[in-house]
Protein backbone atom coordinates (compact mmCIF):
# COMPACT_ATOMS: atom_id res chain seq x y z
CA UNK A 1 0.00 0.00 0.00
CA UNK A 2 0.99 3.52 -0.59
CA UNK A 3 2.17 5.74 2.27
CA UNK A 4 -0.39 8.54 3.44
CA UNK A 5 -0.57 11.66 1.46
CA UNK A 6 2.22 9.97 -0.87
CA UNK A 7 0.79 10.50 -4.73
CA UNK A 8 2.10 7.55 -6.89
CA UNK A 9 2.71 10.28 -9.46
CA UNK A 10 5.90 11.12 -7.13
CA UNK A 11 7.87 8.06 -8.17
CA UNK A 12 8.29 9.21 -11.90
CA UNK A 13 10.91 10.59 -12.90
CA UNK A 14 10.88 14.22 -13.94
CA UNK A 15 11.00 14.95 -17.80
CA UNK A 16 11.09 11.31 -18.43
CA UNK A 17 9.29 10.58 -21.67
CA UNK A 18 9.37 6.58 -22.25
CA UNK A 19 6.90 7.20 -25.33
CA UNK A 20 9.71 9.49 -27.09
CA UNK A 21 12.21 6.78 -26.53
CA UNK A 22 10.12 4.68 -28.16
CA UNK A 23 9.58 6.48 -31.10
CA UNK A 24 13.40 7.45 -31.81
CA UNK A 25 13.73 3.85 -31.75
CA UNK A 26 10.35 3.42 -33.95
CA UNK A 27 12.68 5.64 -36.75
CA UNK A 28 15.36 3.44 -37.01
CA UNK A 29 12.88 0.35 -38.16
CA UNK A 30 12.56 -1.01 -34.44
CA UNK A 31 9.84 -2.98 -34.49
CA UNK A 32 9.51 -4.03 -31.18
CA UNK A 33 9.36 -0.52 -30.25
CA UNK A 34 6.46 0.21 -32.28
CA UNK A 35 4.77 -2.69 -30.55
CA UNK A 36 5.55 -1.01 -27.18
CA UNK A 37 4.86 2.49 -27.65
CA UNK A 38 1.10 0.59 -29.21
CA UNK A 39 0.92 -0.39 -25.56
CA UNK A 40 1.60 2.56 -23.64
CA UNK A 41 -0.37 4.81 -25.91
CA UNK A 42 -2.79 2.58 -27.94
CA UNK A 43 -5.86 2.85 -24.99
CA UNK A 44 -5.91 6.99 -24.63
CA UNK A 45 -5.44 7.03 -28.68
CA UNK A 46 -8.80 4.90 -29.05
CA UNK A 47 -10.59 6.76 -26.57
CA UNK A 48 -9.76 10.24 -28.02
CA UNK A 49 -10.72 8.41 -31.70
CA UNK A 50 -13.78 6.88 -30.29
CA UNK A 51 -14.87 10.72 -29.21
CA UNK A 52 -13.17 12.71 -32.47
CA UNK A 53 -14.77 9.84 -34.91
CA UNK A 54 -18.10 8.95 -33.12
CA UNK A 55 -18.40 4.83 -35.12
CA UNK A 56 -16.29 2.54 -33.61
CA UNK A 57 -15.74 0.66 -36.93
CA UNK A 58 -14.38 3.33 -38.32
CA UNK A 59 -12.57 5.03 -34.78
CA UNK A 60 -10.70 1.08 -34.96
CA UNK A 61 -9.68 1.39 -38.82
CA UNK A 62 -8.24 5.26 -37.74
CA UNK A 63 -6.18 3.15 -34.86
CA UNK A 64 -4.67 0.77 -37.21
CA UNK A 65 -3.95 4.03 -39.78
CA UNK A 66 -2.84 6.01 -37.02
CA UNK A 67 -0.27 3.82 -35.52
CA UNK A 68 1.13 2.49 -39.48
CA UNK A 69 2.01 6.08 -40.04
CA UNK A 70 3.51 6.54 -36.60
CA UNK A 71 5.57 3.24 -38.10
CA UNK A 72 6.07 5.11 -41.40
CA UNK A 73 6.89 8.89 -39.84
CA UNK A 74 8.69 8.92 -36.44
CA UNK A 75 11.56 9.81 -38.41
CA UNK A 76 9.62 13.16 -38.63
CA UNK A 77 9.28 12.83 -34.24
CA UNK A 78 11.59 15.15 -32.55
CA UNK A 79 13.36 14.27 -29.00
CA UNK A 80 12.28 17.93 -27.60
CA UNK A 81 8.82 16.90 -28.26
CA UNK A 82 6.14 14.54 -25.93
CA UNK A 83 5.91 11.21 -27.40
CA UNK A 84 2.30 10.74 -26.90
CA UNK A 85 0.79 14.17 -28.06
CA UNK A 86 2.66 13.15 -31.07
CA UNK A 87 1.15 10.09 -31.45
CA UNK A 88 -2.30 12.27 -31.07
CA UNK A 89 -1.41 14.40 -33.31
CA UNK A 90 -1.04 11.67 -35.87
CA UNK A 91 -4.66 10.60 -34.71
CA UNK A 92 -5.79 13.47 -35.19
CA UNK A 93 -5.02 13.98 -39.16
CA UNK A 94 -6.45 10.04 -39.56
CA UNK A 95 -9.42 11.03 -37.70
CA UNK A 96 -9.64 14.32 -40.29
CA UNK A 97 -9.09 11.86 -42.93
CA UNK A 98 -11.35 9.52 -42.15
CA UNK A 99 -14.16 12.11 -41.11
CA UNK A 100 -14.06 13.58 -44.59
CA UNK A 101 -13.76 10.34 -46.84
CA UNK A 102 -17.46 9.26 -44.62
CA UNK A 103 -18.46 12.73 -45.55
CA UNK A 104 -18.39 14.23 -41.74
CA UNK A 105 -17.29 17.33 -40.27
CA UNK A 106 -14.11 16.56 -38.45
CA UNK A 107 -14.38 16.62 -34.44
CA UNK A 108 -11.14 18.06 -33.02
CA UNK A 109 -10.94 16.07 -29.66
CA UNK A 110 -7.79 14.15 -30.75
CA UNK A 111 -6.15 16.49 -27.78
CA UNK A 112 -3.49 15.71 -25.65
CA UNK A 113 -4.44 18.66 -23.74
CA UNK A 114 -7.57 17.39 -22.71
CA UNK A 115 -7.27 13.51 -23.38
CA UNK A 116 -10.39 11.46 -23.39
CA UNK A 117 -10.71 8.13 -21.16
CA UNK A 118 -8.79 5.57 -22.61
CA UNK A 119 -10.85 2.96 -24.20
CA UNK A 120 -9.27 -0.52 -24.25
CA UNK A 121 -8.80 -1.54 -28.13
CA UNK A 122 -10.07 -4.71 -29.83
CA UNK A 123 -7.68 -7.86 -28.75
CA UNK A 124 -6.84 -8.24 -32.66
CA UNK A 125 -5.94 -4.80 -33.35
CA UNK A 126 -2.08 -5.30 -32.14
CA UNK A 127 -1.75 -8.59 -34.30
CA UNK A 128 -3.25 -6.72 -37.14
CA UNK A 129 -0.97 -3.52 -36.95
CA UNK A 130 2.38 -6.04 -36.85
CA UNK A 131 1.35 -8.04 -39.51
CA UNK A 132 0.67 -5.23 -41.75
CA UNK A 133 4.52 -3.57 -40.28
CA UNK A 134 5.78 -7.29 -40.83
CA UNK A 135 4.73 -7.65 -44.76
CA UNK A 136 5.93 -4.37 -45.37
CA UNK A 137 9.59 -5.12 -44.37
CA UNK A 138 9.11 -8.84 -46.12
CA UNK A 139 8.19 -6.28 -48.96
CA UNK A 140 10.84 -4.39 -49.05
CA UNK A 141 13.24 -6.69 -48.10
CA UNK A 142 12.42 -9.69 -51.30
CA UNK A 143 14.61 -8.55 -54.12
CA UNK A 144 12.68 -7.76 -57.39
CA UNK A 145 12.60 -10.59 -60.07
CA UNK A 146 14.29 -10.78 -63.33
CA UNK A 147 12.32 -9.17 -66.04
CA UNK A 148 11.26 -11.93 -68.43
CA UNK A 149 13.36 -12.79 -71.06
CA UNK A 150 11.85 -12.52 -74.57
CA UNK A 151 11.62 -16.01 -76.72
CA UNK A 152 14.37 -16.21 -78.98
CA UNK A 153 14.64 -15.96 -83.23
CA UNK A 154 13.64 -19.42 -84.81
CA UNK A 155 11.29 -21.66 -86.21
CA UNK A 156 8.13 -21.72 -84.04
CA UNK A 157 7.71 -24.73 -82.03
CA UNK A 158 5.71 -27.50 -83.78
CA UNK A 159 2.26 -28.55 -82.24
CA UNK A 160 1.90 -31.76 -81.10
CA UNK A 161 -0.99 -33.17 -83.46
CA UNK A 162 -4.33 -34.05 -81.55
CA UNK A 163 -4.92 -37.76 -81.69
CA UNK A 164 -8.49 -39.10 -81.64
CA UNK A 165 -9.78 -39.73 -78.45
CA UNK A 166 -9.59 -43.84 -76.97
CA UNK A 167 -12.88 -45.66 -77.08
CA UNK A 168 -13.00 -48.12 -74.16
CA UNK A 169 -14.41 -51.48 -74.94
CA UNK A 170 -17.67 -52.09 -73.03
CA UNK A 171 -17.50 -53.32 -69.83
CA UNK A 172 -18.38 -56.88 -68.78
CA UNK A 173 -21.93 -57.93 -66.51
CA UNK A 174 -19.21 -58.84 -63.96
CA UNK A 175 -17.81 -55.31 -64.13
CA UNK A 176 -20.85 -53.94 -64.25
CA UNK A 177 -22.20 -55.60 -60.50
CA UNK A 178 -18.83 -54.59 -59.18
CA UNK A 179 -19.24 -51.10 -59.91
CA UNK A 180 -22.96 -51.67 -58.63
CA UNK A 181 -21.94 -53.13 -55.27
CA UNK A 182 -19.38 -49.93 -54.63
CA UNK A 183 -21.91 -47.53 -56.11
CA UNK A 184 -23.99 -48.99 -53.15
CA UNK A 185 -21.13 -49.63 -50.49
CA UNK A 186 -20.32 -45.60 -51.04
CA UNK A 187 -23.75 -44.29 -50.68
CA UNK A 188 -24.25 -45.83 -47.30
CA UNK A 189 -20.79 -44.30 -45.92
CA UNK A 190 -21.69 -41.05 -47.20
CA UNK A 191 -25.13 -41.24 -44.62
CA UNK A 192 -23.08 -42.27 -42.30
CA UNK A 193 -21.04 -39.82 -43.04
CA UNK A 194 -23.75 -37.01 -43.10
CA UNK A 195 -25.00 -37.91 -40.51
CA UNK A 196 -21.78 -37.48 -38.02
CA UNK A 197 -21.90 -34.04 -39.75
CA UNK A 198 -25.42 -33.20 -38.59
CA UNK A 199 -24.46 -33.99 -35.04
CA UNK A 200 -21.57 -32.50 -35.02
CA UNK A 201 -23.03 -29.06 -36.03
CA UNK A 202 -25.54 -29.20 -33.78
CA UNK A 203 -23.12 -28.94 -30.73
CA UNK A 204 -20.85 -26.66 -32.73
CA UNK A 205 -24.05 -24.28 -33.23
CA UNK A 206 -24.01 -24.63 -29.64
CA UNK A 207 -20.43 -24.30 -28.84
CA UNK A 208 -20.31 -21.17 -31.15
CA UNK A 209 -23.66 -19.66 -29.12
CA UNK A 210 -21.57 -19.90 -26.30
CA UNK A 211 -18.66 -18.33 -27.08
CA UNK A 212 -20.48 -15.69 -29.33
CA UNK A 213 -22.20 -14.65 -25.62
CA UNK A 214 -19.43 -14.52 -23.49
CA UNK A 215 -17.96 -11.32 -22.54
CA UNK A 216 -14.53 -9.89 -24.22
CA UNK A 217 -12.77 -10.01 -20.61
CA UNK A 218 -14.04 -13.55 -19.99
CA UNK A 219 -12.02 -14.46 -23.55
CA UNK A 220 -9.34 -12.67 -22.64
CA UNK A 221 -8.80 -14.69 -19.35
CA UNK A 222 -9.61 -17.99 -21.18
CA UNK A 223 -7.05 -17.30 -24.08
CA UNK A 224 -4.58 -16.16 -21.00
CA UNK A 225 -5.23 -19.57 -18.87
CA UNK A 226 -4.41 -21.73 -22.13
CA UNK A 227 -1.16 -19.86 -22.69
CA UNK A 228 1.94 -21.43 -21.53
CA UNK A 229 3.47 -18.61 -20.71
CA UNK A 230 0.79 -17.20 -18.17
CA UNK A 231 1.58 -15.57 -15.36
CA UNK A 232 -1.10 -14.37 -11.89
CA UNK A 233 -0.05 -12.48 -8.97
CA UNK A 234 -2.25 -10.82 -6.31
CA UNK A 235 -3.13 -8.45 -3.99
CA UNK A 236 -4.44 -8.11 -0.27
CA UNK A 237 -7.11 -5.78 0.19
CA UNK A 238 -7.03 -3.29 3.35
CA UNK A 239 -10.45 -4.15 4.07
CA UNK A 240 -9.98 -8.12 3.62
CA UNK A 241 -10.34 -10.06 0.09
CA UNK A 242 -8.05 -9.87 -2.76
CA UNK A 243 -7.53 -8.69 -6.58
CA UNK A 244 -5.84 -11.22 -8.57
CA UNK A 245 -3.98 -9.74 -12.21
CA UNK A 246 -4.03 -12.43 -15.07
CA UNK A 247 -1.18 -12.20 -18.36
CA UNK A 248 0.92 -13.98 -20.77
CA UNK A 249 4.04 -13.01 -22.45
CA UNK A 250 3.00 -13.90 -25.91
CA UNK A 251 -0.47 -12.03 -25.38
CA UNK A 252 -1.20 -7.99 -25.16
CA UNK A 253 -3.41 -7.17 -22.30
CA UNK A 254 -4.00 -8.30 -18.88
CA UNK A 255 -6.97 -9.25 -16.87
CA UNK A 256 -7.84 -8.46 -13.44
CA UNK A 257 -10.42 -10.83 -11.70
CA UNK A 258 -11.98 -10.25 -7.47
CA UNK A 259 -15.04 -10.30 -5.69
CA UNK A 260 -14.03 -8.24 -3.14
CA UNK A 261 -13.56 -4.72 -4.96
CA UNK A 262 -16.29 -2.55 -3.72
CA UNK A 263 -18.99 -1.26 -5.87
CA UNK A 264 -18.24 2.35 -6.66
CA UNK A 265 -21.42 5.29 -7.37
CA UNK A 266 -21.53 6.50 -10.84
CA UNK A 267 -18.74 9.29 -10.35
CA UNK A 268 -16.35 7.07 -9.85
CA UNK A 269 -13.99 3.90 -11.46
CA UNK A 270 -11.12 1.94 -11.17
CA UNK A 271 -8.11 2.81 -12.56
CA UNK A 272 -5.77 0.40 -13.36
CA UNK A 273 -1.52 1.35 -14.01
CA UNK A 274 2.14 -0.05 -14.01
CA UNK A 275 4.54 1.29 -12.22
CA UNK A 276 8.22 0.80 -13.49
CA UNK A 277 11.37 2.05 -13.96
CA UNK A 278 10.29 5.52 -12.25
CA UNK A 279 7.21 5.77 -14.77
CA UNK A 280 3.62 5.76 -15.27
CA UNK A 281 2.00 3.65 -17.82
CA UNK A 282 -2.50 3.75 -17.52
CA UNK A 283 -3.41 -0.10 -18.35
CA UNK A 284 -7.57 1.36 -18.35
CA UNK A 285 -10.21 1.71 -16.10
CA UNK A 286 -12.77 -0.68 -15.43
CA UNK A 287 -16.40 -1.03 -12.77
CA UNK A 288 -17.24 -3.93 -10.41
CA UNK A 289 -20.52 -6.07 -12.28
CA UNK A 290 -23.67 -6.14 -10.71
CA UNK A 291 -23.23 -9.30 -9.16
CA UNK A 292 -20.30 -7.93 -7.11
CA UNK A 293 -18.00 -9.58 -9.38
CA UNK A 294 -14.97 -7.97 -11.11
CA UNK A 295 -13.37 -9.70 -14.65
CA UNK A 296 -11.90 -6.75 -16.50
CA UNK A 297 -9.84 -6.57 -19.39
CA UNK A 298 -6.87 -4.39 -19.34
CA UNK A 299 -4.53 -2.47 -21.75
CA UNK A 300 -0.65 -2.56 -21.69
CA UNK A 301 1.94 -5.18 -21.59
CA UNK A 302 3.00 -6.46 -18.54
CA UNK A 303 6.49 -7.72 -17.57
CA UNK A 304 7.42 -9.34 -14.25
CA UNK A 305 8.96 -7.11 -11.51
CA UNK A 306 6.13 -4.10 -12.88
CA UNK A 307 4.16 -3.07 -10.20
CA UNK A 308 0.07 -2.60 -10.77
CA UNK A 309 -1.53 -0.11 -8.68
CA UNK A 310 -4.99 0.08 -8.62
CA UNK A 311 -6.75 3.36 -7.56
CA UNK A 312 -10.13 5.11 -7.50
CA UNK A 313 -10.20 7.96 -9.93
CA UNK A 314 -13.06 9.89 -11.43
CA UNK A 315 -16.17 8.46 -13.82
CA UNK A 316 -14.25 8.18 -17.18
CA UNK A 317 -10.52 7.65 -15.64
CA UNK A 318 -7.88 10.09 -14.94
CA UNK A 319 -7.95 13.35 -16.23
CA UNK A 320 -4.46 14.06 -15.97
CA UNK A 321 -2.69 10.27 -17.07
CA UNK A 322 -1.48 10.17 -13.47
CA UNK A 323 -2.71 7.93 -10.67
CA UNK A 324 -4.48 9.69 -7.61
CA UNK A 325 -3.33 8.82 -4.42
CA UNK A 326 -6.65 6.91 -3.45
CA UNK A 327 -4.47 3.76 -3.66
CA UNK A 328 -6.82 0.50 -3.30
CA UNK A 329 -4.39 -2.02 -3.54
CA UNK A 330 -0.37 -2.63 -4.90
CA UNK A 331 0.25 -6.14 -6.67
CA UNK A 332 3.87 -7.04 -7.05
CA UNK A 333 4.23 -9.17 -10.76
CA UNK A 334 8.21 -10.65 -9.00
Amino acid sequence: MANDGESVSDRRAPGADRVGDLLSRVAQGDRTALARAYDATSAQVFGALLVAVDDRPRAEGALHDAYLEVWHSAGNYRAEEDGTAWILAVAARIAGRTDREAGQAADPVVDAGAPAAPVAPPLTSRSTLLAAVDAEIEAAETPAGPDDEAAPDGPAPRRREKLPPAIDPAPTTNTLQAIERTNWTRGLLLLVAAMIVLVGLGWASVTIHEVATRAPADVALAEIEAAPDNHSASGDLAEGGTVVIRWADSIEGAVVVSDDLDRLGGDSTYAAWILADDQVESLGAFDVESDGHTTAQLTGTIETGDVITITIEPAGGSTSEEPSADVVVEIATG
